[in-house]
Formats: C-alpha cells, sequence, structure tokens
C-alpha cells in the first residue's frame, strides 16, 4: 500500500508512470541482488559449526528472571517519559500530545537526541514486557496501550512496526488470534492514519505515501542532466550522522542523501522536515545504476543481521528466549520495533552495552520475591 497508494492518486498517469516504474525497477533490481546475498549468507551460516554451536556461547548465557524483566520494561518506560519530556520543552507538552504530526516534523531541531532515545527507550520497554507477558488477552491489552504511545512520537511507520512485532509475538505463541487480529487490526491502523490528517479530504492521506513520487522525480531530473552523480560523496558525508548535534553544534544539516533533498526542497533539512526517497536512491545517487547492485549484493549489515536471524530462529521457542539472556539480547536486536534507527554503528554498539547492562542489574536484583 505504502509504495502503490501514492502515485496511483496523485501521479498523473498513476500507476503506469514512466518514472514510477523506473525507481520500481532499481529497488527490484535491489531486492534481487539483496536475495542472492541472504541465500549466500545462509548457506554459509547454515556449514559453519561455529555460527551454529559455538557463536550463542561466546558470553555466558544468564538465566532471566521473569519479575525482575519486567521490572526492567518499567524502568525503561519511565527513561521514555523523561526522554519525552525533554523532548517537548520547546514545543510544550500538551502542545506536542495533541499535534505529534507537527511536532514531529517541525520541532526536533536541538531535541534530536531526546527524540532518537524515547523512540529507544519505549522499544525496549515494549520488547522486554511483550516477551514476558503470559497470556495473549494481556498481550493485546500491552499493545494497545505501547501503540497509544508511540503514536505521540508523530509517525505511522513506528505505529506499523510495532504492529508487526505484536503479529511476530503471536506467530512465536502460536496464538489462534494470530489470523483473526492480522485482519482486523489493519483497518483500525489505516483509521487512525486518517484521524493525523483531514478526514474530508483524501487526498492528504494518499500524499503521505509520496517517497516513490519523490523516487520517480529524481530519475527523471537526473535523466535530464539536471542532477547530477555525487561519486561517493553521499555515502562519505553520511558519516555526519554519527555526530549529535547537542555536541558539535556546528553539524551541517545538509549531509548524506539530504543533499538529494537539498535539490529539490531547499531549506527543507535546517527544519528537519525533509521528504523520504523511496528504493535504494542513495546508491543510485552516488554511482548510478552500479552502485544500486554493489551497494546491495555487499552489505555487511544484511549479512550479519542473516546470521541473526539464522542463530535465532534455529531454536524459536518464546521459552528459551525468556531463559536464556543471549537469546534475548538477539531477539531485542534484531527485533524490537523501531529499535536503534537514528543511531550510527558506534552509538548502537555503546547503547546496546548500556542496555545490556541494565537488564543484567535488573536481574541480579533482591526485589523480596521470586
Amino acid at each position: 500500500m505504502t509504495i502503490f497508494a501514492g502515485p496511483l492518486f496523485i501521479l498523473q498517469k498513476g500507476l503506469f508512470d514512466y518514472w514510477f516504474n523506473y525507481a520500481l525497477c532499481m529497488t527490484n533490481i535491489s531486492l534481487f541482488f539483496s536475495l542472492l546475498l541472504v541465500i549466500i549468507t545462509l548457506k554459509f551460516s547454515n556449514k559453519n559449526n561455529f555460527i551454529k554451536y559455538k557463536f550463542m556461547s561466546i558470553m555466558r548465557p544468564v538465566k532471566l528472571k521473569k519479575n525482575r524483566m519486567l521490572f526492567s520494561s518499567i524502568f525503561f518506560l519511565l527513561l521514555f517519559f523523561l526522554t519525552f519530556i525533554l523532548l517537548t520543552r520547546d514545543f510544550g507538552l500538551l502542545n506536542w500530545i495533541a499535534n505529534p504530526r507537527e511536532g514531529y516534523q517541525l520541532h526536533r531541531v536541538g531535541n534530536g537526541q531526546w527524540y532518537a532515545l524515547s523512540l529507544l527507550f519505549l522499544s525496549v520497554s515494549f520488547t522486554l514486557i511483550m516477551v514476558y507477558t503470559k497470556t495473549v488477552l494481556k498481550t493485546i491489552f500491552v499493545f494497545f496501550f505501547y501503540a497509544f504511545l508511540i503514536f505521540f512520537l508523530g509517525s505511522k511507520g513506528f505505529v506499523l512496526s510495532y504492529f508487526i512485532f505484536f503479529l511476530i509475538i503471536l506467530w512465536y505463541r502460536k496464538s489462534k488470534y494470530f489470523k483473526k487480529l492480522f485482519l482486523i487490526l489493519p483497518p483500525i491502523g489505516f483509521f487512525l492514519l486518517i484521524l493525523n490528517f483531514n478526514p474530508n479530504n483524501l487526498a492528504d492521506i494518499f500524499k503521505y505515501f509520496d517517497h516513490y513520487i519523490n523516487s520517480a522525480m529524481y530519475y527523471e531530473a537526473y535523466s535530464k542532466g539536471e542532477i547530477k552523480l555525487y561519486y561517493g560523496y553521499i555515502w562519505i558525508s553520511d558519516f555526519y550522522h554519527y555526530l549529535p548535534r547537542i555536541l558539535f553544534p556546528d553539524k551541517p544539516y545538509i549531509y548524506g542523501l539530504l543533499h538529494v533533498n537539498e535539490f529539490f526542497w531547499p531549506g527543507a533539512a535546517e527544519l528537519t522536515n525533509t521528504p523520504a526517497f523511496g528504493g535504494p536512491l542513495a546508491a543510485f545517487a552516488d554511482f548510478g545504476i552500479l552502485g544500486v547492485l554493489l551497494s546491495s549484493l555487499f552489505n555487511l549489515s544484511l549479512f550479519v543481521e542473516i546470521i541473526f536471524y539464522f542463530i535465532l530462529y534455529r531454536d524459536n521457542s518464546l521459552n528459551n528466549i525468556r531463559e536464556n539472556s543471549n537469546k534475548l539480547y538477539l531477539f531485542i536486536w534484531i527485533l524490537a520495533p523501531s529499535f536503534m534507527i537514528f543511531f550510527g554503528s558506534l552509538y548502537m554498539i555503546i547503547l546496546f552495552i548500556l542496555i545490556i547492562k541494565i537488564i543484567a542489574t535488573f536481574n541480579k536484583l533482591k526485589i523480596g520475591f521470586k
């Protein structure tokens, strides 16, 4: 829906627009070579005894206690509320709650670190409580509570990621409600989407799904010679992403793919209101089709992620995840919704170690019951 809804109703030729289909073609090329990498990685993992049997024992696993993990979840939830309050101090807490979309689009400048941390802490809290909630009915209640909270961060994509994670938990539980909720919840999600726009103007809703329209606009401009390839500058300058603005106030607002945004929407980057692009546009903007091919086939992060999925799904029992600390940490790393999406690799590692330390500390606490 997110790919086709916008072009279908906004582009003059709809789904038959030439440059929209060109954008889809680039995405399909990327997906093909990514799939090839996945197949190679799975075959490699299946033949590697270290990955199959020893990787999860690098750090000695610890048996986890349910009640301690629930307290840990509450702790991360409190951290979410704290960072959310810090996030909204300029716009105002009540103003942000009344209009989270405006807060997300226009009032994150100077507070991006609090936004990223609030999203991270809520994700960890949600993952922990969903894993350790025993009954399906309680799980459903927990999902709606956290979906309500994530809504205030202003992005429907986050709500969607929480819904997908909820379905993953039901799948792990082999729940009889899995198929029913799979059919019921998407219309509810669409209703929440309408609430954040003008319900009387469906065009406003479909304009939200504009990422492939934007990509089509780029490819058309490139074909006309209006915008040139960057030959690696987008990839290199994207390393500014690792520098938090609170520590580096002179960090430029335009770096990485934002150079393309600046070409089409001058000044939008400084307002942190940058329209998104669909597909592997960053790779294309650097080196054209060759960049799309190479970035998909030699994707180190995807290679590592597939290995982690392979390890986790070799024994996909939820009870094993609940009791084995290493499996829980791996579960959080690869499946927690909207996890670490605003952090560079170095910060991801540091924060993940901190999260592990917090969970391990709570697991050792003497709270007065077993």
